[in-house]
């Protein structure tokens, strides 16, 4: 639709009906005086924007019959791609005041569970797997490439998702004993939250099963 074109909305919306459903489109307008349809048309389009009157149009190439005026209006209408979430009814922040009971609650539930304790200073972390790969490297080891990278990656990912560094852990991979990380955690009781029980894996060092370490099937190095 032209910006220069004088030609009203409901003689432009005449004409592209009728480019687009032909014979079935004059047919259905046969018998009436197609001024008076233009008039009332554009009557009926001049709120809607030029964006829309296009809308409109693109929906009738996937039309099965030629839309009546009202159906066409229907067209128009330009759904939003973003509505506002409405599910949230009650979004008052949360104070310590609230915080705190509740988490000593969750603390006191898990330690009447007898649950397997996880201490703080030179406890395992899971990720000792990792360090040990990269010491077999540094000490002139043979270890595959792709398996000491799965390593060095697997370190870096754990400690970011600790907020720790390297220096916070020992040369085994545990926490090393009076590090700022550990320090924080058994601040904030995370070093000694409960954990639930251990499912029997042959991935897990000390099941009756034979230990298997991240990238231990890939191929030899070279020689």
């Amino acid at each position: 639709m032209s910006s220069q074109s004088t030609e009203s909305r409901g003689a432009w919306l005449w004409h592209k009906q009728a480019a687009i459903f032909g014979a079935r489109f004059l047919d259905m307008w046969a018998d009436i005086d197609a001024q008076d349809v233009q008039a009332e048309w554009t009557h009926a389009l001049q709120g809607l924007s030029r964006e829309a009157l296009l809308h409109g149009v693109a929906a009738c190439y996937h039309m099965r019959h030629v839309p009546t005026l009202p159906e066409f209006l229907d067209a128009c209408r330009i759904e939003p791609m973003y509505r506002p979430f409405t599910g949230l009814t009650d979004q008052r922040q949360a104070t310590p005041e609230v915080v705190e009971p509740q988490l000593a609650n969750m603390r006191a539930v898990l330690a009447g569970a007898g649950l397997p304790k996880r201490g703080v200073s030179g406890a395992q972390t899971g990720i000792e797997w990792a360090v040990r790969i990269e010491q077999q490297a540094d000490s002139d080891t043979q270890v595959p490439l792709l398996k000491l990278a799965l390593a060095r990656e697997a370190i870096d990912l754990w400690c970011a998702s600790q907020h720790c560094t390297r220096e916070d852990l020992d040369e085994h991979g545990g926490w090393r004993g009076g590090s700022r990380a550990a320090a924080a955690r058994e601040r904030v009781g995370v070093g000694v939250m409960a954990l639930p029980p251990r499912v029997p894996s042959p991935h897990i060092v000390g099941d009756d099963a034979p230990v298997r370490e991240p990238g231990c099937d890939d191929e030899e190095v070279s020689q």
